[in-house]
């Protein structure tokens, strides 16, 4: 559909994406669960006030509850999936509250896991309209972790001075690459798992040396030992034992 945006005309479509529904489902449950606690909170205050467990301090107003009613719920949502009754009893302020299943549903239906896109392109279909965000979003996500020091373990000095991105983006993108073809590679010999996994498993491949014996007669031995199964299967995938081979006994030269 065609819809103005700030004056002009651009092509417009709303897709539905299910993950991104599922993580707005988890972070209101966590909404919803902190506001109701900040209105029980609020709720038993007032019932002890009005049993005289609290005596001192200004006596609560219906305008005075309302506006802290209304400032717990300025969390996103909340105030249309809570629903809450003020009553005034023995010149006493007391509030009921809950919240509501189909508010909740109607958000979900209406407003989570959707995604407006714009484009001038009045000619795409809306596969490529999606197609192009996706990948625009994949390209996005590389790169945020081409920059990710816990990603790609370094990152080169002075990088956001403009003299220095070629040389920031000739250092980056094959090493990302690289990583790329190590997961595809694993992945050809059966062993799916993402690459960070696939990395922080490998980390515990360690050479180690053994060292033995007494006196001038001491003698070393190297190998490398595996943190675990996945780990020791990586190490035959890259044949790191062909690479880096168990070196014999020999006289480690300590007097």
């Amino acid at each position: 559909m065609e819809i103005d945006v700030f004056g002009k005309i651009s092509t417009g479509l709303i897709f539905h994406n299910p993950e991104l529904e599922a993580k707005q489902i988890k972070d209101m449950e966590i909404d919803v669960s902190n506001t109701n606690e900040d209105l029980s909170i609020l709720a038993a205050m007032l019932d002890m006030r009005a049993s005289a467990e609290i005596v001192k301090g200004k006596k609560p107003t219906i305008a005075g509850v309302k506006k802290e009613v209304k400032k717990i719920l300025k969390t996103e949502y909340m105030k249309d999936v809570f629903k809450y009754v003020m009553v005034l009893k023995n010149d006493d302020v007391l509030l009921n509250h809950h919240a509501s299943a189909d508010a909740l549903e109607k958000i979900r239906a209406d407003v989570l896991g959707k995604t407006a896109l714009f484009t001038d392109r009045s000619d795409s279909s809306n596969e490529e309209i999606v197609g192009v965000h996706l990948s625009a979003a994949s390209a996005e996500q590389a790169f945020r972790r081409m920059n990710d020091g816990a990603h790609l373990a370094s990152q080169p000095t002075f990088q956001w001075n403009c003299g220095n991105i070629s040389a920031h983006l000739l250092t980056w993108a094959p090493t990302y690459r690289l990583r790329g073809l190590l997961a595809k590679e694993s992945a050809d010999e059966g062993l799916r798992i993402g690459i960070d996994q696939l990395i922080e498993e490998m980390s515990a491949i360690q050479n180690t040396v053994i060292v033995g014996g007494e006196g001038g007669d001491e003698k070393m031995i190297s190998a490398l030992t595996f943190g675990g199964e996945i780990a020791e299967k990586a190490t035959s995938i890259y044949e790191l034992e062909r690479k880096y081979p168990i070196k014999q006994p020999q006289t480690a030269g300590f007097a």
